[in-house]
């Protein structure tokens, strides 16, 4: 690796040293003023044009000043174009040194080159910025070599006939236990690194109001109340949920509270309430201050971490105890950054909050519920809180509610057959059970009545957003736009960093439709998932048929939380967090169960391993590049020292 960091990641290097600096040329300034030592842009454009050169143009230096950013378009006449032949623009960046030198790949024999620069308004360029032909300096990068090595070490290790697929999972012993541990906060200390990069995004809740809900929340609960305050402004109008009549009413964006619930005259918080019971309101008691929402989404994803890897623990001890270690160490590192967390990078905002927060209810109360039932004893703490857990989803998100029809599933067989539940001898695994559930719906049914006048209404369909909620309804027509959009559309990718590229859904739907930019559907991006849906038809290697139907369960839950996503809100890429954890788990389950058919066979497992190292691979991959490939609140407009920092170190060509 040390040798790749060199030699081929600094190519440019070595290469530029092979020709002449061009240096005894003629310069001609257009929209350019001249200092000494300086050149100064007075407009929005400038040209720099070099002529009396003969011979090849093969690299171009154009350094500027930390913080200084230019878009430059380079353009040639050689001897095979008498015009000039313009190549592509690029993005330099003073603080960025590897996108200050640009290989130009012209003819052998260039006569004038021409240098249109944007972005430097106002600015100064010195004179020996710009140089043709100079040496390009060497630029090792500790972070790239100390990532790539440790990355070929890990594909080495999760090679086909690895003997690392030798030691199976046990994390009653304490080695293994204390790796877990060291993996889960190594994830967490670049998770809360990578958090930090969307500035825009963690300066929204100091100006934009909706994005304040769940401080303001907090504050009305300690004064007694669970609304907002009222809206004077809006009383008037015939129907304030549309935007259009709030609009002939004379009220802009400032004059009302946008992405807010409205309802007989107050305003309300559609969003859960248990991430402010549990996060929001005990910051602000004990310090005094709100707790911004991005150091919420770190709590919740080390939660989401340690549940993720306790499921998987209780998975492999209850059904597959021949799991390699390794491969469940793969597993738990796939599943965290796909259900949720690679997104929460590119957008740690409030929205996120509560999805965030069912997710990490659901895996923790399967978890619970899953290691309830190991070998046939039913324990009382692993049920209550499992089913707090579950509960607790309705006041998080709703539809999530979903994952309840596990119990039937994990418990249906202890119920009518074994008779160890709901049954007078096992009362307090069955109070255990339903208690929690009952008081947690008790509380989110009071919240409900208290501000809608029904325990079934969350408030979604009253909120003042672009569009109508009230009379959005339940069409038809939606379900296959949103399977198709979240499911089954083919990424766009391009050979520019990040790869993946975003747009815009198409579709002849005659209606409403709501989306943003897409990044494709989440069977392509992260391909772990695709083994779920095999393993539907594979009944034969699941020794349990409560583990299979568990399997059916949570794909099916996969595809109706993505068409119950597209008919209540539309087609928006946080979404994804609510059907792709459960879809990781389904895949676990039939990743484990595949491996440890092979092992009780005796067959060889060096395919199986090949495909769920390459699927894990590119779904890690592809969770990361997300990260840049946003063009709404993009990180590239946010903090663009990073975005092309990252480009210079992986696509080191450019």
């Amino acid at each position: 690796m040390l040798l790749c960091e060199i030699f081929l990641f600094n190519y440019k290097h070595w290469e530029s040293l092979l020709y002449t600096p061009v240096e005894d040329v003629t310069r001609s300034l257009y929209g350019l003023d001249t200092e000494e030592g300086y050149y100064v842009v007075t407009g929005e454009e400038a040209v720099i044009e070099f002529s009396g050169m003969r011979g090849t143009v093969a690299f171009l230096s154009f350094s500027l000043e930390a913080g200084q950013q230019a878009l430059l378009a380079v353009a040639a006449v050689d001897e095979a174009n008498i015009a000039y032949l313009w190549a592509p623009s690029r993005t330099v960046r003073g603080d960025v040194g590897p996108s200050q030198h640009l290989r130009l790949h012209f003819g052998n024999d260039v006569r004038r080159l021409r240098i249109l620069i944007r972005g430097l308004q106002e600015e100064r360029i010195a004179r020996d910025a710009i140089r043709i032909n100079a040496a390009v300096p060497l630029f090792f990068s500790w972070q790239r070599y100390l990532l790539l090595t440790v990355g070929i070490y890990c594909l080495y290790l999760l090679r086909p006939g690895s003997r690392c697929y030798e030691r199976r999972t046990d994390l009653t012993g304490g080695r293994q236990r204390l790796f877990t541990v060291a993996c889960i906060v190594l994830q967490l200390l670049f998770f809360y690194r990578m958090l930090q990069w969307n500035t825009q995004a963690l300066a929204w809740p100091e100006y934009m109001e909706h994005h304040q809900q769940y401080y303001r929340l907090t504050e009305a609960l300690l004064e007694g109340r669970v609304d907002l305050g009222g809206e004077p402004s809006l009383l008037g109008v015939e129907n304030p949920y549309d935007p259009a009549a709030r609009e002939a009413a004379g009220l802009a964006y400032g004059d009302f509270k946008w992405d807010h619930v409205y309802y007989d005259g107050s305003y309300y918080v559609y969003f859960g309430i248990v991430p402010v019971l549990f996060f929001y309101l005990p910051f602000y008691v004990i310090t005094g201050r709100h707790l911004p929402h991005a150091d919420c989404i770190f709590l919740l994803g080390g939660l989401l971490l340690a549940g993720v890897a306790y499921l998987l623990w209780q998975i492999v001890r209850r059904w597959f105890p021949r799991t390699p270690y390794i491969l469940y160490l793969l597993l738990t590192v796939s599943m965290g950054a796909a259900s949720c967390l690679g997104y929460a990078v590119y957008k740690p905002d409030f929205y996120l909050v509560p999805i965030m927060a069912g997710i990490v209810c659901g895996v923790w109360g399967l978890a619970f519920w899953i290691g309830a039932g190991r070998q046939g004893k039913y324990g009382v703490w692993q049920l209550g809180a499992g089913s707090l857990c579950l509960g607790l989803i309705a006041g998080c998100r709703p539809q999530l509610l979903l994952v309840l029809a596990a119990g039937p599933v994990l418990f249906g067989r202890a119920v009518f057959r074994e008779r160890k539940l709901f049954t007078g001898k096992s009362l307090a695994q069955t109070l255990a059970l339903c208690l929690p559930l009952a008081a947690a719906a008790a509380g989110i049914m009071w919240y409900n009545a208290v501000r809608f006048g029904s325990v079934w209404d969350f408030g979604a369909s009253y909120n003042l957003t672009t569009n109508d909620m009230t009379h959005r309804g339940w069409v038809w027509g939606r379900c296959a736009l949103g399977i198709f959009s979240y499911l089954l559309q083919p990424p766009r990718i391009g050979a520019v960093f990040p790869f993946l590229q975003d747009f815009r859904v198409e579709t002849v739907y005659q209606g409403l439709t709501l989306s943003e930019m897409m990044m494709g559907g989440v069977l392509w991006l992260f391909p772990v998932l695709c083994f779920g849906f095999y393993g539907m038809t594979k009944k034969e290697f699941f020794e349990e048929r409560g583990c299979y139907c568990l399997v059916w369960l949570l794909q099916l839950m996969m595809v109706v939380l993505a068409v119950i996503d597209a008919q209540m809100a539309g087609l928006l890429t946080r979404y994804f967090g609510d059907f792709v954890w459960t879809g990781m788990i389904a895949s676990a389950l039939v990743i484990m169960a595949c491996y440890d058919r092979l092992e009780r066979g005796g067959g060889d497992c060096r395919h199986l391993q090949k495909l769920v190292a390459a699927a894990c691979v590119v779904t890690l991959l592809s969770a990361f590049l997300r990260i840049f490939a946003h063009s709404e609140d993009a990180i590239q407009n946010a903090n663009p020292a990073l975005y092309y920092q990252v480009q210079s170190l992986i696509a080191f060509w450019m």
